[in-house]
């Protein structure tokens, strides 16, 4: 069945947390494998967040020493299928200025999928959506199905990008989902 991009922005607070719960319940049930990627962050002399560039930040978050990251590493690295680096984000979209994201992929285990069902599908540790201690120092979770993208999530933006049949569109409609696109 031919399957269309279709995407939704959760700025509803009153209509939130129903909605991402169905999203969430739906890449759970159709996937196999979660993209998470990596971010790092660090705290100006003024205490102000900077993103990726961190000269003359006063500390420097979700690198390969910071004990939070490496304990999340050791959690799930036995459901680690591949790590790549590559100028895409989100939904395979070409990002500007030819920047490098380090995309890490897991074997969607039922461990992951309970962590998961644990948090919101924004979590990021550099926003005011959501923090996480389950998924620290990673953000925008990209949802498989073997090698064809199911979906995926814009922390930062409260978007997501759902790959629907025409049938599933209509079953997240009835539930409520307003699709603008």
């Amino acid at each position: 069945m031919k399957k269309k991009e279709c995407w939704i922005e959760l700025h509803d607070k009153k209509k939130f947390k129903k909605q991402e719960e169905l999203i969430r319940k739906f890449f759970l049930k159709k996937s196999n494998i979660l993209r998470l990627t990596r971010i790092t962050w660090g705290t100006s002399l003024f205490g102000f967040i900077t993103l990726i560039n961190k000269r003359g930040s006063k500390k420097v978050f979700g690198t390969d020493t910071d004990p939070k990251f490496i304990r999340f590493k050791e959690r799930v690295d036995p459901y680690l299928l591949k790590r790549i680096a590559n100028n895409k984000k989100y939904n395979d979209i070409k990002q500007p200025l030819n920047q490098k994201y380090e995309h890490y992929f897991y074997k969607l285990s039922k461990k992951l999928k309970d962590l998961i069902s644990k948090e919101t599908l924004f979590f990021s540790n550099i926003n005011n959506y959501y923090n996480s201690e389950n998924f620290y120092g990673f953000e925008d979770p990209t949802f498989y199905k073997n090698k064809e993208m199911v979906g995926c999530v814009i922390s930062h933006e409260l978007q997501v990008c759902l790959n629907l049949t025409e049938k599933e569109k209509y079953n997240f409609e009835n539930k409520g989902i307003k699709f603008f696109n």
